[in-house]
């Protein structure tokens, strides 16, 4: 088990873990896994909404990028490099490796690329074999439009290789549609699964390309041409590392198994951010909403208390990017303190020790990067509303609040029927509230929040 923080190499579910564990066969000499290998591959153009072919190769993202540069690039071919990043502009240096001849489309690192700007530049200077773009820029966070990028460029007959290794399957993406030539993407990124590999998709215009080139490809492992036939002649140009592809498969099933996802938590981020713009306008606190928001419609929804974790973790960067950036304690780095020191170590913890860890560690003061970390917190530990409120009465600090939000993330999941009856009969008697029509209002709601 490790932890890690950072945008790749991202933590990897159970499942994921355990998939690669699984008993090993020979690659070489199993017809099976070639059929393995294969829907592995079709499933992952599957949901990238393309008819192309992919293909998994053994090494990190950065294989792929070199291996597209290698299969496209023969002695003295141009190659348009759209540089607004480091990524971008590294491109240019796997160009030059193969003996091609970059030129650098630089632009300000702290933007995407103005797509009409492009197009204007395109217009007198289209006189490329293939053009790189970066899709989404690791180090800025910037998304470059590559629906729109793409399409310009193959209109002047220009091949596009596109670096997705940050952004595939964390921004939508319609390979097919943006009339992309080569994606290219890795295991570690959004896809979770641990590094090591990565996967391109070749359109059949790139396959063209680099079977029809008049020199040789310069590699043998940066090679896609190596798996043309794999399939029907039972072939791989080395052996595979089946235990990797086990557990990209795991990760990839994850994310066949919730289709939905982006636009899920985009819309609870946008409900969370516009109800909450009037006070809370910064990325902290529309974060904080969107995350206690996301908590509660995954607990309505039916998911599992892993499933909701996994959740309120995704929908965090998505609704810090609708708040003004402030100098504020992450909560998402915070929670996951907390998940890796006591969720993960449960049984090294009571009640009383979760309380004061919240307190000591995570802070239960007023501000946001306290109050909703330790709210979730709190919820993740209890999962029931009874014994959050409990806690959160007994911890200090901003115990209303906490408790509040703690509170009502575990009713989200557990129901009325997870209330003792004579609990409900007390607070509807004493605050004079009758929790069914509550609750049938907040259901009203629902739609906004639909999981």
């Amino acid at each position: 088990m490790y932890k890690i923080m950072t945008p790749g190499p991202t933590q990897v579910r159970e499942n994921v873990r355990m998939a690669r564990s699984l008993a090993c066969t020979n690659p070489d000499l199993d017809p099976a896994f070639y059929d393995y290998y294969k829907e592995t591959c079709e499933l992952i153009s599957e949901l990238l909404e393309t008819k192309n072919t992919a293909y998994i190769l053994d090494g990190e993202g950065i294989l792929g990028l070199e291996a597209a540069i290698a299969s496209m690039t023969e002695p003295g071919d141009k190659v348009l490099v759209l540089d607004n990043g480091i990524y971008g502009k590294g491109f240019a240096d796997f160009v030059s490796m193969y003996g091609g001849k970059p030129e650098l489309y630089t632009r300000d690192y702290r933007n995407t690329l103005d797509v009409k700007e492009l197009e204007d530049f395109l217009a007198d200077n289209h006189d490329y074999k293939y053009a790189t773009v970066v899709h989404g820029d690791t180090p800025s966070g910037m998304l470059n439009d590559v629906a729109a990028i793409c399409p310009i460029l193959k209109k002047y007959g220009i091949l596009t290789v596109v670096d997705s290794v940050s952004a595939s399957f964390g921004e939508p993406l319609n390979i097919d549609a943006c009339q992309i030539d080569i994606m290219c993407g890795g295991s570690q990124k959004v896809v979770s699964a641990p590094p090591g590999l990565t996967f391109v998709v070749v359109s059949s215009d790139a396959k063209k390309a680099m079977t029809e080139r008049k020199t040789p490809i310069a590699s043998f492992y940066a090679n896609l041409t190596t798996f043309a036939h794999y399939y029907e002649e039972k072939w791989f140009p080395y052996t595979m590392p089946i235990s990797d592809i086990y557990g990209l498969r795991a990760a990839i099933d994850n994310i066949a198994a919730d289709p939905d996802i982006l636009a899920r938590h985009e819309k609870i981020a946008e409900a969370a951010a516009r109800v909450s713009r009037v006070t809370h306008s910064t990325d902290v606190t529309i974060a904080g909403a969107a995350m206690v928001a996301q908590a509660v419609a995954s607990g309505v929804a039916g998911r599992s208390w892993e499933q909701t974790l996994a959740d309120v973790k995704t929908i965090f960067p998505i609704a810090s990017a609708k708040g003004e950036p402030t100098w504020a304690a992450s909560i998402l780095a915070r929670l996951e303190v907390f998940e890796e020191l006591v969720l993960k170590r449960r049984e090294a913890y009571d009640d009383e020790a979760v309380s004061r860890f919240i307190y000591d560690v995570i802070g239960t003061g007023t501000m946001t990067s306290e109050s909703v970390t330790a709210a979730l917190a709190l919820a993740f530990w209890a999962q029931n509303p009874k014994k959050a409120a409990e806690i959160a009465a007994n911890m200090g600090g901003d115990t209303d609040t906490i408790g509040c939000m703690a509170a009502a993330i575990c009713g989200a999941h557990c129901g009325i029927g997870g209330i003792a009856a004579e609990t409900v009969e007390f607070l509807e008697k004493t605050n004079g509230l009758h929790f069914g029509e509550l609750a049938q209002g907040v259901m009203k709601t629902r739609a906004v929040f639909t999981l």
